[in-house]
């Protein structure tokens, strides 16, 4: 839900050493959470949550995805592809976080 203009989010996220790239959608193509619509693209992305003090400073990076014990709310399941069904199960380089995250709704 970043927003800015390209400048910006480039030099935000390269300054976190974040890669990223926008890449074509697949078919069918995925539907935005948010809209409703068939997404025109994806992007392609680093895995990783960054804790950032009051300073400014990094102070955590740790890389992979979340561990839920794949439970996700019906509403962020919707939107999962197959691959994101599959990282929900088995989750790569895995972190674990609050369990009420997994249950986070969207309204």
């Amino acid at each position: 839900m970043l927003t800015g203009t390209q400048a910006a989010i480039h030099r935000l996220w390269s300054f976190f050493g974040v890669y990223y790239h926008r890449v074509p959608q697949g078919k069918p193509a995925d539907v935005d959470w948010l809209t409703g619509r068939p997404e025109s693209f994806d992007v392609q992305h680093t895995d990783a949550v960054f804790i950032i003090d009051p300073a400014g400073q990094e102070r955590i990076l740790d890389e992979g995805m979340p561990s839920v014990s794949g439970q996700l709310s019906p509403a962020l399941r919707r939107v999962l592809n197959d691959q994101g069904r599959q990282n929900l199960v088995h989750p790569q380089f895995a972190w674990d976080g609050p369990a009420s995250w997994s249950t986070t709704s969207i309204t």
